[in-house]
């Protein structure tokens, strides 16, 4: 037999484990799910700044006193409840509990509860400036009477709602699922399609259980969620279909613009046979908000940042200038960049790359920005080469003689968009 070694969890510990979600950084894998982890009670069984983070309990706009009881059951390996997401509200939580977590040391996911959009919004506003690292919106609870759930079975109202929350904050945002559908992919598509960084699932199953003396159920509120050991499987095949789901959208592999830039900086001495140098390379990369925080990009920086100065510069305001028609109002355009730019020393930057589809637009006016010595590198290029080649591997593209054509397909169907689409297009 092994010998048994005493751990001091409260001890500092370097973990090894460490991973990143939607841009975050966890010591480990491992979190709580929301609506187990109450503070009071767990922090003095536990480290808390030792968890991969922290998920909260339900915040809604005011405080909700939850279901009556009985609220809990027995079941066959597990329980079902009924408590109603009971929370004492936004602002109590937002001066009490978070920054708590926070002084604890914990990576904290906020539960973002709400009966409607409104009261959804509501939340993720007071939230969008807080301590909180991630939020998670609930929208698949079976135990409220309205609101929750009714939004997580619909794809369209979720997706209005998500994209609804995706412009109030830059927060890595998780859409916590609900198995009670019909095709839970359908699901997860229109909460990523909205601007979700990620997904958590599954909630709970609803169910019931019945006082065999009196044949009546034994929760007030009738039926509530079924959660433990029993629902793992169901649990498990949900993950593994919307995991199957998800990577069948295709996608067209893109050369990192950033690694083009940065290689900018590689020469050769002499004939090409002595060793190449690296001349160290100062890169914008003049993005949105989002992609600036994906694991990809982290990872890119990660790679290049060593040998290269690499600035991330969020660029909101560009995206809606092109999508509201107004890439030709010069003054506005220009307002708009010297409002991102001006603060870095422009004649050291080596490079800018455009890290976001819509930012091609703009090459003019960063031409005009930039000193001639400044490189502008578009990532729609490694784009279209890598498409080719991906065409003719399928033995799919066109003879250069042939006519082609352009289908426009876009998230937002309105005819504004497409309308907006062919003019760019053509422009």
């Amino acid at each position: 037999m092994d010998a048994v070694t005493d751990t001091n969890v409260y001890e500092p510990h370097q973990w090894k484990h460490s991973t990143i979600v939607a841009g975050v950084e966890w010591k480990n894998p491992v979190g709580t799910a929301s609506g187990t982890f109450q503070l009071a009670a767990c922090r003095w069984f536990y480290d808390v700044s030792q968890m991969g983070a922290i998920c909260t309990k339900g915040v809604s706009p005011e405080p909700w006193q939850g279901n009556p009881g009985p609220r809990t059951a027995e079941t066959p390996a597990g329980m079902v409840n009924s408590v109603g997401l009971q929370n004492p509200g936004v602002d109590h939580y937002l001066v009490d509990e978070l920054p708590k977590l926070k002084d604890l040391g914990a990576t904290v996911i906020t539960n973002v509860a709400g009966h409607s959009d409104d009261e959804y919004a509501e939340v993720v506003a007071k939230l969008a400036d807080s301590r909180a690292d991630m939020l998670e919106i609930n929208v698949s609870c079976p135990n409220v009477n309205h609101g929750g759930m009714s939004v997580g079975t619909d794809p369209e109202a979720l997706h209005r709602l998500i994209d609804r929350l995706r412009k109030i904050t830059s927060k890595p945002m998780i859409v916590k699922l609900s198995p009670n559908v019909t095709d839970i992919t359908t699901i997860a598509r229109a909460a990523v399609d909205a601007g979700a960084d990620a997904l958590s699932l599954i909630n709970t199953l609803v169910g019931m259980r019945i006082d065999i003396r009196t044949g009546e159920p034994i929760l007030s509120n009738r039926t509530g969620g079924v959660s433990g050991p029993a629902i793992f499987p169901i649990a498990l095949s949900y993950v593994w279909r919307v995991r199957q789901a998800l990577p069948d959208i295709p996608i067209i592999g893109m050369e990192p613009a950033l690694k083009v830039a940065c290689d900018r900086g590689d020469t050769a001495a002499g004939d090409g046979t002595a060793p190449a140098r690296h001349m160290p390379q100062h890169v914008i990369v003049a993005a949105t908000p989002l992609t600036l925080r994906e694991h990809k990009f982290a990872a890119l920086m990660d790679r290049f940042k060593a040998n290269n100065m690499i600035s991330p510069q969020p660029c909101p305001d560009l995206v809606e200038i092109v999508e509201s028609g107004r890439l030709c109002d010069h003054d506005l355009v220009m307002r708009t960049l010297h409002r991102y730019f001006d603060g870095y020393d422009l004649p050291s930057i080596d490079s800018v790359v455009l890290g976001c589809t819509h930012f091609v637009f703009y090459r003019d006016y960063f031409r005009e920005l930039l000193p001639d010595t400044a490189a502008i590198i578009d990532g729609n290029e490694g784009t279209v080469r890598h498409l080719g080649m991906v065409l003719e591997s399928l033995g799919k593209l066109a003879p250069e003689e042939m006519d082609g054509g352009v289908e426009i397909a876009n998230s937002d169907s309105g005819e504004r968009i497409a309308a907006l689409s062919r003019e760019l297009l053509h422009s």
